[in-house]
């Protein structure tokens, strides 16, 4: 594959947040208690490769329960032309004037052009960020919202 379709099939950025919907208590009690007993087995003499399956097994199905408390938000960053146009729909007020975007209006709506989920529409996310969550989970979301539609060149890329 050339460099032409290389930049051509680039994917756009994107990033999950994994929102917890259930209470955890129970499921990351079992993940330890598993997880010990698994470590467990493992230094014992006694040990068979039945009871090791059979622990194996366990931490298994505690890693799914505790997976299941948890809604998993993916972020894909939008077009550039589609950013470009979206700040461009929501531009600084007088009260804001040394802001790119109004910061009232414009994070809201990057968050829901960002967020992947055909079922949800913007009025769902609103009463989400609204009702839903923390202060702190809201600002989580926002930024990862910003942050993958700016691009910015990752740290973790080699240089040279």
């Amino acid at each position: 594959m050339g460099l032409r379709e290389r930049l051509r099939s680039r994917q756009r950025p994107h990033a999950v947040y994994r929102l917890r919907v259930d209470d955890t208590t129970g499921p990351e009690r079992e993940l330890r208690e598993a997880r010990e007993a698994h470590r467990q087995e493992m230094r014992s003499e006694n040990s068979t490769p039945e009871r090791l399956a059979e622990l194996t097994a366990r931490v298994e199905e505690a890693e799914t329960a505790l997976k299941g408390c948890y809604e998993e938000i993916v972020f894909r960053a939008i077009p550039p032309g589609d950013l470009e146009a979206l700040i461009a729909a929501h531009p600084p007020t007088e009260k804001h004037e040394d802001a790119a975007w109004n910061p009232e209006t414009f994070p809201l709506a990057l968050f829901t052009a960002s967020a992947e989920d055909e079922e949800m529409t913007e009025d769902d996310w609103r009463r989400l960020l609204e009702h839903d969550v923390s202060h702190g989970e809201k600002l989580e979301m926002m930024l990862l919202a910003q942050s993958v539609n700016v691009r910015a060149p990752s740290d973790q890329i080699p240089k040279g």
